[in-house]
């Protein structure tokens, strides 16, 4: 297999990826998360916005670690201009 040079167009390609689609999918699905539980927390009758800004700020930071996650293998699978990731085993000295 042959290996390509690390260009600075590939990288940027590579970063472009990760960063709109982590930044994006992490800001919605944090805000959605939050909402959510916000929401949930004022329906049983927690309406200390404190509790609520914690336990919501708790689900947003754990739906974006999820989603991290998602867009890395995203990422891993696409099919870039001229160029797609591999993972392949380190050759052993």
């Amino acid at each position: 297999m042959n290996e390509l040079e690390i260009t600075p167009n590939r990288v940027l390609s590579v970063w472009w990826l990760l960063m709109w689609r982590g930044m994006l999918g992490g800001y919605l699905l944090g805000f959605a998360a939050g909402f959510v539980v916000g929401f949930i927390l004022s329906m049983i009758g927690i309406t200390s916005s404190e509790t609520s800004g914690i336990v919501g700020g708790i689900a947003g930071g754990i739906a974006g670690l999820i989603w991290g996650y998602v867009v890395v293998r995203m990422a891993l699978r696409k099919k870039y201009k001229g160029f797609r990731l591999a993972l392949i085993p380190a050759t052993m000295s």
